[in-house]
């Protein structure tokens, strides 16, 4: 191992070091290397609360849209999602 591009990643708790292993992946390319050889990346949220809204109860969103959503969340580091799930009388989740 001696020579190898080493990668060290810190932070405050599990969720930052998945944020962090998220960024990384960022910078590999398509066959494995990476982007620069050498990088120090330093990031931290300006807001504790990064999310997204789906209004399933006004409008159907199907099951597939929502797992896309979901890692595509992932990707760009959103830490919330808030799903509406039902509007006064109507439910707009399929359910089985």
């Amino acid at each position: 191992w001696a020579g190898s591009p080493v990668g060290m990643i810190t932070a405050n708790s599990v969720y930052g070091a998945l944020y962090g292993l998220e960024t990384f992946s960022q910078l590999l390319r398509g066959d494995r290397s990476v982007a620069a050889s050498e990088v120090a990346v330093v990031d931290a949220p300006q807001y504790a609360w990064r999310g997204l809204l789906i209004d399933s109860g006004r409008r159907f969103v199907p099951v597939p849209l929502v797992k896309n959503l979901l890692d595509t969340m992932a990707a760009v580091k959103l830490n919330v999602l808030h799903l509406h799930a039902s509007d006064h009388c109507r439910w707009g989740v399929e359910s089985k």
